[in-house]
This record gives C-alpha cells, structure tokens and sequence, in this order.
C-alpha cells in the first residue's frame, strides 16, 4: 500500500463510450496491484464506469466521496460502491442551536429571504406569491423554544442579492442587533465568511452553519487573524497554532466566543477512506459492510493527530432516503473545535 495512483476521472455527461472511460477502465481493471480505488468527487457517470468495473473486479475497495445525486442514481451507487462517505450536514443544522446555547449564546439569530422562498402565482407575479417558510427556519424556531434559547427573525428580502451590498447590509444590521440583544447572539443564515469578519468587529459569538466552504480550520481562523506570513509553514506544529490562536483571542476577549472545524472535513473524509481501504485490503475489517466502530476510531485519532488535542466528538449516522436505509452510506458528524 506505499503506492499511489492518480487517474483523471471522465467528467462529460452522457458520454459513455468514450475513449477516456473505456481507457480508463482498462488501466485500472487489468492492474492487480490496484486494491483500492477512491473517487473525487464522485459525479457524472461514475455508477456507470465503476459497474462497468465490477464485471472484471470483485476484490477492489470502492470509496465515493463528493457523491452527487442529480448525477447518478443512489441505489446503483450503494451497490456499486463498497464505502460512500459524506457530510451530515443535516445532522449539523439540527444540532446548530444546542452548540449556540453550549458557547454561551442567549439568543439564535435566524436570517430569512422572502425573494427566494415564494411560489409564483400566474396572475400577478407579485400580488400572488406567498411565503413558504423553510423546513430550517420552523425546526430552528421550534428548537429554540425547546431548549430556552431566544429566538429572533430578520427577513432579509432582496437586501443582499447584489454580492457588493452584502458588507453594507452587514454594517447596517449587525450593530443595532447586539445594541438590542446583546453581544451572547449567534447567527444563522448569512454567509459564513463575511458574518467572520463581521465578528472580528463586534465580538459576537461565531459558529458557522452548513453546508459551508468556508469551513474556518485552525489555518484559516490564523490565516484571518493575521497571526503569520505567508511563508510560514503552518501544517509543522498544528497544536501550537490553536494555541496561539487561543492566545490572541484571550487577548482580544473573545476566548470561548468562537468554534469552526477541527480540520479540512474533506481532508478528514478522504484520509478516513484511506485508512479504512487499507484494513480492508489487509482483512482487518469485515468484507461486507462498514464496521462503524473501526471507522469512527479512525476519524477520532485522524482529528487528534491534526490538532494535537484529545477528540471524542465524531458521530457517523448512515444515510436514510425514501423509506430505504443504505448501510455503507456513512454521513459524518464531528463536533465543532472551541477556542
């Protein structure tokens, strides 16, 4: 296992006999010292070109990771794939008020936009719309209820459509926010990065929502603190940048105030896929189906490696849709890292 291979993976739709495919299928199915094979991300016509695979090859692992639904279809991928791995990011979203209430918020800030939630009526295109409030805005008010945590609504509109307002909207809202409800508010729905930089201001307490790209790891929270130059190498001594981290936000007064990541959690997937693929390669693991604990042990001394510090907080849920339960549909969960 101390070699890689690296393919290009076909992206084109509906182009099932093209060279590069047929290629590609060759390469891979007539080299038997390929055992695994990991696929990112996992879009147009992988189910295809992987069943096309497993006519010849029985004895490779398969990992889909960045699988797409529109792109493929699921039932075929949980066949065809041995480990599919993914973001929980349903699980995140439903557990967001009860990490807000953990760092000490009092009040949960929920940001909605009428302009892109309406059903369009065809007698007047404005008289007719009403609002559909989403499935997120009702849970987290609920919730919000449930727990003791204030719950507060602000309707964005069409406010901040045009990406060069959003920093005036933040500007003009934020202030009179904390003025009414304190600096113990957390925010949801708004983009990540600019509610960061928003927070750097006014101290407010700072979790981001998911999906996210802006995951906010220990690089990043640095690399937005300005706590290095760019020729640093930051990756050396992982442990001592969140405690520096930790330091300087000691100093600014917003220690306790902030949680993002642990790592890079497409990082964490694709070296959990790595792991795992290699135990069942070597038959550490069973053949068929996914050992949750094995897995989850994985992911926890992954973290703990990256950052230096102790880590329990993983919580893998397989995938439900429909009425059907997909057993090596495996969605994670890991708990934010405190400052």
């Amino acid at each position: 296992m101390d070699n890689m291979i690296v393919y290009a993976w076909p992206m084109q739709r509906n182009n099932y006999a093209a060279d590069e495919t047929i290629a590609l299928i060759e390469a891979i199915a007539s080299n038997p010292e390929i055992k695994m094979l990991i696929i990112n991300p996992a879009w147009h016509e992988t189910d295809h070109i992987v069943s096309t695979l497993r006519q010849t090859r029985d004895d490779i692992f398969i990992v889909y990771l960045g699988y797409s639904f529109h792109d493929n279809a699921l039932a075929h991928a949980t066949t065809n794939a041995n480990l599919i791995l993914d973001v929980n990011v349903d699980g995140m979203n439903r557990a967001f008020p009860a990490q807000t209430l953990e760092l000490g918020a009092r009040t949960l800030v929920y940001f909605y936009d009428t302009s892109i939630m309406w059903t369009w009526g065809e007698e007047d295109l404005y008289g007719s719309n009403e609002y559909e409030e989403s499935y997120w805005h009702i849970f987290m008010r609920g919730k919000s209820a449930e727990i003791g945590l204030q719950f507060v609504e602000v309707n964005i509109g069409g406010a901040i459509q045009c990406g060069s307002s959003y920093a005036m909207f933040m500007h003009e809202t934020i202030p009179p926010l904390i003025e009414e409800l304190g600096e113990d508010i957390v925010l949801f729905g708004l983009d990540n990065e600019r509610v960061f930089w928003t927070w750097r201001a006014h101290g407010f307490i700072y979790l981001p929502m998911q999906p996210a790209w802006f995951d906010l790891t220990p690089i990043d929270l640095a690399w937005e603190m300005q706590l290095f130059e760019s020729s640093t190498n930051l990756a050396a001594d992982m442990p001592q940048l969140i405690d520096e981290i930790r330091k300087e936000l000691d100093e600014r007064g917003l220690l306790g105030r902030i949680a993002a990541a642990p790592m890079p959690i497409h990082k964490l997937l694709h070296f959990a896929a790595v792991e795992y693929g290699i135990m069942w390669v070597q038959g550490e693991v069973p053949e068929e189906g996914i050992d949750m604990n094995v897995l989850e042990q994985i992911i926890v001394e992954l973290i703990a490696e990256y950052t230096g510090q102790t880590y329990h907080g993983v919580t893998l849920t397989t995938l439900a849709e429909n009425g059907m339960t997909y057993e090596n549909y495996i969605l994670v969960m890991t708990d934010y890292l405190i400052y």
